[in-house]
């Protein structure tokens, strides 16, 4: 059968949360692309330090993602409008228990089109 590509507002999404979900170091073509977020989460003994850990590392990333992108337009990749970061909105971490926490992010395409999202 036919193999579905993903495009617009939904590759945007997916972009972002692989981004968070990956390690540094863990794509070893591109050992600096992801998060440090699983190796820093014993270092803060807090919930209000993991937070502002959590936060730093995906901005950080959003920031990766978003320079990446330009690199890929820059060599004659075309991305639709959708598919571009133009603002990172909001990072919420929220602790479900001791051992679990979401992210709820929010981004704005450079369509204008803004997604929400968990991890």
């Amino acid at each position: 059968g036919k193999i579905r590509r993903i495009a617009g507002i939904n590759l945007l999404e997916e972009l972002a949360i692989k981004i968070v979900m990956t390690g540094v170091g863990d794509n070893k073509f591109h050992p600096e692309y992801g998060t440090s977020i699983s190796n820093s989460i014993g270092v803060q003994s807090t919930f209000e330090g993991i937070s502002r850990v959590v936060e730093f590392e995906i901005e950080k990333a959003m920031a990766q993602l978003h320079q990446a992108q330009q690199v890929q337009i820059e060599l004659g990749q075309e991305m639709s409008d959708d598919e571009l970061i133009y603002l990172i909105g909001d990072i919420h971490p929220e602790f479900i228990d001791e051992r679990t926490m979401k992210v709820n992010i929010s981004l704005v395409a450079e369509s204008g089109r803004s997604i929400e999202f968990a991890v």
